[in-house]
């Protein structure tokens, strides 16, 4: 993950966090490529400064906005998701890899532990 990408999804997690500097990326030391050794195209670079928003989802819940507009300091909002479940790294809304959440120099990070499938990539864009 880039650092733009890892430092939006640290805002997401952490509001208010966005004016720090991004944190250094860190990566697994194995070789090969994310998408499992795939070649890299040649032309890749005129796609890398493009700007994504990344999101780590912990969970989902619908309320009615009765119930919403109620909340307030102290409120608990029950998402449905176990501790030990993997949270959701979302791209542009698109469901792209699961992981697992950690602490990362004081600081919330994602350790991607699965990415999606590119057939179960696909069938979300439906």
């Amino acid at each position: 993950m880039e650092p733009e990408a890892l430092g939006k999804l640290l805002n997401d997690l952490q509001p208010g966090a966005e004016n720090e500097p991004l944190p250094e990326t860190r990566r697994p030391r194995t070789g090969g490529s994310a998408a499992g050794g795939d070649a890299v195209p040649k032309n890749i670079d005129m796609v890398l400064d493009i700007q994504l928003v990344a999101t780590a989802r912990l969970g989902k819940v619908e309320m009615p906005i009765g119930d919403i507009l109620t909340l307030g300091p102290g409120s608990i909002i029950e998402v449905g998701h176990l501790v030990d479940e993997p949270v959701e790294l979302l791209v542009n809304n698109k469901l792209i890899a699961r992981g697992d959440v950690v602490v990362v120099d004081e600081k919330f990070g994602l350790r991607i532990t699965e990415i999606v499938s590119p057939k179960e990539r696909i069938e979300s864009l439906r």
